[in-house]
């Protein structure tokens, strides 16, 4: 690996050791997708069921929510079992000094995968987002569907 810590600094946070930086992204990033997958699968849902005939596009957003969460839960299952743990055990072979052997040759393959993987979720991203039109509410949707549009942009934005 090029270096032990990400700078952080420029977004106002500290400078953190690479297992450090993988547990804040479980706790903080992977906890909050987790728990909002659900709830957005569940106000699309009830969007489409509303007033998806008078509003077609929210059935291709549903779509594509739907494929993001399935890439997002396999992306994060694999960060967690696979590359974090990497990240861990050579985190803490340095600071004790030793050598690590990562099972699979170097960090540089799962984190192109890794990296391939955001970049199709980035990619489901924008495309809801122009499906939604940067995601205000049709005329057709009600509080539930004001709220889904709501629930979506937040997704996007963490």
């Amino acid at each position: 690996m090029a270096g032990d810590s990400f700078d952080y600094s420029r977004l106002g946070a500290p400078t953190w050791a690479l297992d450090e930086l993988s547990d804040f992204i479980v706790d903080r990033h992977h906890r909050y997708v987790q728990g909002a997958i659900p709830a957005v699968r569940a106000a699309l849902s009830l969007a489409v069921e509303r007033w998806g005939r008078a509003h077609p596009p929210v059935a291709a957003v549903q779509a594509l929510f739907d494929e993001l969460a399935d890439e997002l839960e396999s992306h994060m299952a694999k960060e967690e079992h696979i590359l974090f743990p990497a990240i861990r055990d050579l985190a803490n072979a340095r600071r004790l000094q030793g050598k690590m052997q990562v099972p699979f040759g170097t960090l540089m393959h799962p984190i192109r995968a890794m990296e391939n993987e955001h970049a199709h979720a980035t990619r489901l991203l924008v495309d809801i987002r122009r499906e939604t039109n940067d995601y205000p509410p049709p005329p057709a949707a009600d509080e539930a569907g004001r709220d889904c549009y709501r629930q979506l942009a937040r997704f996007e934005a963490l």
